[in-house]
């Protein structure tokens, strides 16, 4: 029964993908033509990808726990959020997208670059400004210092797209997803979470701090246990709870003519995610 309902969720998702990714992909044509239509647009991309989700997680949420969203503090569609949340699993995109549906504005995840060559969904990512990150190694830097700063340049040319609508720019601050083994092997003063790194929020203050209103702090749990991608298309999955909260940001620094964050600006931000890690493990050591 579970395999059956997996191979009937994986044919669902194919067919909302296609029904919301194919208008999308068609309104991205336009605005490889004409630039200037993406903020007619940026309303029916955000349908669109509701459409999707919830399409989605309706379905699933017929075999198992619904997602569970906890509100704190004043949201509004036309303020403009950076999403700092915890990471554990794909379906953490799924819980962000069912708990600011219709709460905060349209969020936009940073994509790693390889992420564009998939088909339909790397032209539509692309057509609703998802931010690309290129990051480049110290070993790569050491042999192209020309290169340095590049990458934040990059960053900073998308986000300034984020400037012309409401937007949210969501942030996974621990670089990856986490796991009790990741947890060990980085020596984590969390019990729940890997460290936060200041790096990616950092760079998107800095680039377009002006622009963002308030940091919107979400905490992603599952009671149960962790769910995979496929354990929750199977109807396998545990309770799914996302508390979301309202918090001041930093004030950032601009960033130079060289692309490059001061030392104080990371500084103000790693105090800023220490502080949030702290209460999120407390939320989630208390279940």
């Amino acid at each position: 029964m579970h395999l059956v309902l997996g191979v009937v969720s994986a044919l669902l998702l194919v067919f909302l993908t296609l029904l919301s990714g194919l208008p999308a992909a068609a309104m991205g044509l336009v605005k490889l033509v004409a630039p200037s239509t993406g903020r007619f647009f940026a309303p029916a991309f955000e349908f669109l990808v509701s459409i999707w989700a919830r399409g989605f997680c309706g379905w699933l949420g017929l075999f198992g726990p619904k997602i569970q969203v906890q509100r704190e503090g004043d949201f509004d569609r036309q303020t403009n959020y950076l999403l700092v949340s915890n990471h554990q699993t794909w379906v953490d995109i799924f819980v962000l997208l069912i708990g600011t549906d219709k709460t905060i504005p349209s969020t936009r995840f940073f994509m790693k670059r390889e992420l564009l060559w998939i088909p339909l969904v790397g032209f539509v990512a692309w057509s609703m400004d998802f931010p690309v990150m290129r990051r480049y190694s110290r070993q790569y830097l050491a042999k192209h210092p020309e290169k340095r700063g590049q990458d934040l340049a990059t960053v900073r040319k998308s986000c300034e797209k984020f400037k012309q609508i409401p937007v949210t720019v969501v942030n996974f601050s621990e670089g990856t997803r986490n796991s009790p083994e990741k947890i060990r092997q980085a020596n984590s003063r969390f019990t729940h979470l890997l460290p936060p790194k200041a790096g990616g929020v950092a760079t998107v203050l800095a680039a377009v701090g002006d622009h963002l209103d308030y940091a919107c702090d979400c905490t992603i749990d599952y009671p149960d246990g962790v769910p995979t991608f496929w354990d929750w298309m199977c109807g396998r999955a545990g309770r799914m709870n996302l508390h979301m909260r309202v918090v001041d940001l930093p004030d950032v620094q601009d960033l130079g003519k060289q692309n490059q964050i001061s030392a104080d600006s990371r500084e103000k931000v790693k105090a800023f995610l220490e502080a949030l890690w702290t209460a999120k493990d407390q939320r989630l050591s208390q279940g």
